[in-house]
């Protein structure tokens, strides 16, 4: 090594001295931006799992009003089928009714016949 030779190295060593200096900036904040990416993530992922503890919770709600109001629809079905049944014997009652009078009224009529003997009519 010569001395002409030597002279540029004071100059090469300052451009290698900033490139290391961008270089560890450079590596500074990417360490600081994979931190607060994992940070971020880290965070992401527990509100994830808050979210699935509400959604499971919502579902277990869901299920249960699902089994009450089925249980409700029972219920109503039960009592309609009863007031369907009364229904029907109410109408059956009725129409027995009907008859019984019309067959009342016949023997009246009959009756009034036979006491004025006209047996024709």
């Amino acid at each position: 090594p010569t001395e002409m030779s030597l002279s540029g190295a004071e100059s090469t060593c300052e451009r290698l001295a900033t490139k290391m200096q961008r270089l560890d900036a450079s590596i500074l904040q990417a360490v600081e931006q994979q931190s607060s990416t994992g940070s971020a993530a880290k965070q992401d992922l527990e509100d994830a799992g808050a979210h699935v503890v509400t959604l499971d919770t919502n579902l277990r709600r869901i299920r249960e009003k699902s089994v009450a109001t089925e249980d409700m629809l029972l219920d109503i079905c039960a009592d309609i089928q009863t007031l369907d049944n009364a229904k029907t014997n109410l109408t059956s009652t009725i129409t027995a009714l009907r008859r019984l009078d019309m067959l009342e009224n016949a023997v009246e009529q009959l009756s009034e016949l036979t006491e004025e003997r006209a047996y024709k009519e």
